[in-house]
């Protein structure tokens, strides 16, 4: 069942911003990756899940809702989001993991590679969550992968150069996947879930890259990911979307 909402947090002046309405979902983690200096990715629910940036450009670009955020450049740059209170608290039978994105330019759409925005993975592979540009001419997938069964969506985005919101939910006990692109669901929902096996690795618990290393790399502007162990409604998923 999906968690309580919660209700929003007023920002300065009375203004209920994005991050209050996200916040208001109490997330197990939320990363705005907002800095503007430094290498630390700030998790807004608890500072031991504080991330690490390798080259990222801080404050490069402006999220949807007007905030900073960093250019992955798809070469070198990545953020390392493991911690043993993340990996402890992440949901693998109820969840949701989301973020916004956009690409670089549009050469990224035909690049004929795999670009990964999110990277959640116990083995790197099997049992996995994944957000991700492939290497398809355009499109994005969704995925969630337990006990080796994968289960994903392709999506052709037209090659959209805007800001999109991508997200996955999962539903063990409905036996339910689900892909949403910018609010909206697409591609059909997903049964016969396999069995997670596993905790988040410290290899591959990243944001823009497969591996703590660098792998597989995105290429663009990352913003606000969010992480849910409750499994959100669509019309919960549609709120996230908007800012």
């Amino acid at each position: 069942m999906p968690g309580p909402r919660i209700v929003p947090r007023l920002g300065k002046r009375g203004v209920v911003t994005y991050v209050d309405k996200v916040l208001g979902y109490n997330p197990i983690a939320y990363w705005p990756l907002w800095e503007t200096a430094g290498v630390t990715a700030t998790c807004l629910v608890n500072a031991a899940q504080n991330g690490t940036y390798t080259g990222a450009t801080l404050a490069n670009g402006t999220a949807p809702d007007g905030s900073p955020c960093p250019l992955f450049d798809g070469i070198n740059d990545y953020c390392v989001v493991y911690s043993v209170p993340f990996r402890d608290a992440f949901n693998t039978a109820n969840g949701a993991v989301m973020a916004w994105l956009r690409v670089q330019n549009v050469g990224v759409w035909s690049d004929a590679a795999d670009r990964y925005g999110i990277f959640f993975s116990a083995d790197g592979g099997n049992n996995s969550l994944r957000l991700y540009k492939i290497s398809v001419n355009n499109y994005v997938e969704g995925r969630y992968q337990a006990g080796g069964v994968a289960k994903n969506v392709q999506y052709d985005t037209s090659g959209d150069l805007n800001w999109f919101h991508l997200a996955v939910t999962w539903d063990t006990t409905a036996d339910e996947m689900k892909t949403f692109y910018n609010g909206a669901q697409v591609g059909v929902t997903r049964s016969s879930l396999g069995v997670w096996a596993g905790n988040l690795s410290i290899l591959y618990t990243n944001i823009g890259s497969v591996l703590n290393s660098g792998l597989l790399l995105w290429q663009g502007w990352i913003a606000h990911v969010v992480a849910l162990d409750f499994t959100p409604t669509p019309a919960q998923v549609a709120d996230l979307a908007t800012v």
